[in-house]
């Protein structure tokens, strides 16, 4: 591998996980997400399911070719699914070249050599069928992010926060970008789902996390303690010596 497929793929996992965080910020509250879930990120609202794919391809121009496998992974699903109220959003990092996915280049995506490898013989009826293909057409968003970086990250958490960009990008950042890396990692689904009021808990649970570790270095350890007793003495927790502490 060539250092610059390696930095290509490094930008690509970055890419899916600054958009990831994007997306739970801006959802409601009590939206579900499943983070690598049947696509990169499923949402869950209680009108429909999303599945969200994020693709990086920066500087190129949009193809057939270029959107083929995600594309026929998403028509796989729909043909097994038509029935059901999902929703499928392509997000791809690229130029943006005004292209737009037509039912005569579906169907060109699907003659493609490129393509053949993800196609299903069971689903062979369905590449043909022009009711289901309009239908998955009516389904589906192609949305091109052209400059998407961590700042526009940084600026949703601030705002969702009501904090400086500075501090966001300094402390809760780092960790909210950790976070949804290690969900990913994580070997069950069900561990890997998540609301966006759980995310914003933890966020805020980081905050004060970051609060209590500069004041320890600010202001040293026995300030620390003193600030935690008073605190639980608020919560009228009797056990506040320095030991318990």
């Amino acid at each position: 591998m060539t250092n610059r497929s390696a930095d290509s793929s490094i930008s690509g996992y970055s890419y899916q996980f600054l958009i990831t965080i994007d997306h739970i910020i801006s959802g409601r509250s009590d939206d579900k997400f499943i983070i690598e879930g049947i696509e990169d990120l499923d949402v869950v609202t209680t009108d429909e399911k999303c599945l969200n794919q994020y693709k990086y391809h920066p500087d190129k121009n949009l193809t057939n070719s270029l959107i083929a496998k995600p594309i026929i992974l998403m028509l796989n699903h729909f043909l097994k699914n038509s029935d059901e109220q999902i929703q499928y959003k392509l997000f791809v990092h690229g130029n943006k070249n005004n292209y737009t996915l037509t039912r005569h280049g579906l169907k060109d995506i699907l003659t493609l050599n490129i393509g053949e490898k993800f196609k299903r013989d069971e689903y062979s009826s369905g590449y043909k069928d022009e009711t289901k293909l309009k239908k998955f057409l009516s389904k589906f968003s192609l949305v091109v992010t052209v400059g998407f970086e961590e700042l526009e990250v940084i600026k949703k958490i601030s705002e969702k926060l009501v904090l400086r960009e500075e501090e966001v990008r300094l402390s809760l950042y780092p960790l909210a970008y950790k976070y949804i890396n290690d969900f990913a990692r994580k070997k069950n689904e069900k561990d890997r789902v998540i609301t966006g009021n759980e995310f914003l808990i933890y966020l805020k649970g980081a905050q004060r996390t970051v609060d209590l570790l500069t004041l320890a270095r600010i202001k040293g350890e026995s300030n620390l303690i003193k600030y935690i007793k008073n605190e639980l003495k608020g919560l009228n927790i009797k056990k506040n010596s320095s030991d318990h502490v």
